[in-house]
């Protein structure tokens, strides 16, 4: 991965965290399925009794559909919280899949697993991996975060995003910096396979709410919320481009849950 590579794919990053926040403003102050300029708000709900706002909407250039999920982590609770909401609507929308279906998953780890680890795991579910995030720690205690995925060429970690990694930061904050390794991998797993996943010991969080969003976009809900039909048509094809939600494994260690390398249990 040369450097104009590296520069685009991040630059590609923060642009779609832009949009995301963008997006996430709109949702919010839409209440009801209205066109806006910029995005029609399609579904939107919010869980009262676990602190959740989720839903989606449609780009109305790019005419593509959007996700958003608002989970409450202004505390500790508010992330078993999300926890419990998620594994409850997962359950219920596995009754209705065949075994072998593919289904996307965000998988949360309790702490931070080597390199080795992340690959057993992996290997060991049969995770279509599409991305995942790594953790570094400064000196100080910031923790620096870096999104990965396979290359081109399948392989799960390119030894190139190491490098990029430890150099970045290295060049940034000087000497100490310390790789604590993967906290999460989102992918596509069978539908069998994941409530063993949601029980594995390394499992904070098997999230499968993209999922549950995706299930509920239908033909019937984006012409009742006005998209006109060939729009409808690129969007159930298409699916999500984005979901965007807080990164759970930030807050997990904000927080002081995550279990660190070392640390007795």
């Amino acid at each position: 991965m040369n450097s104009k590579q590296v520069n685009k794919k991040w630059f590609l990053l923060i642009t779609a965290f832009l949009l995301a926040a963008m997006l996430g403003n709109l949702f919010q102050q839409e209440a009801a399925s209205l066109p806006t300029e910029e995005v029609t708000v399609v579904y939107w709900e919010t869980d009262s009794k676990y602190g959740v706002s989720y839903g989606y909407g449609v780009d109305n250039l790019a005419h593509e559909a959007v996700a958003e999920i608002y989970p409450d982590y202004s505390s500790a609770e508010g992330i078993y919280n999300y926890r419990d909401f998620s594994h409850k609507e997962l359950a219920a929308l596995l009754k209705n899949l065949q075994p072998e279906e593919l289904v996307p998953l965000k998988i949360t780890f309790t702490g931070p697993l080597t390199k080795d680890e992340f690959t057993d795991f992996v290997r060991k579910y049969e995770i279509v991996a599409d991305k995942y995030t790594i953790f570094l720690r400064e000196p100080d205690g910031k923790i620096v975060t870096v999104q990965g995925s396979p290359d081109e060429n399948g392989v799960l970690i390119p030894e190139s995003l190491l490098a990029m990694a430890m150099s970045g930061v290295h060049e940034a904050s000087g000497v100490g910096t310390e790789f604590l390794g993967w906290v999460d991998v989102s992918g596509l797993v069978a539908a069998k396979v994941i409530p063993v996943i949601a029980g594995d010991e390394d499992v904070f969080l098997a999230d499968g709410m993209e999922a549950v969003l995706q299930a509920s976009l239908t033909d019937f809900r984006l012409k009742e919320a006005h998209i006109p039909r060939a729009v409808r048509r690129d969007v159930l094809a298409g699916g999500f481009a984005s979901v965007g939600m807080p990164p759970t494994a930030s807050f997990l260690y904000d927080y002081g849950l995550m279990e660190m390398p070392g640390q007795q249990n």
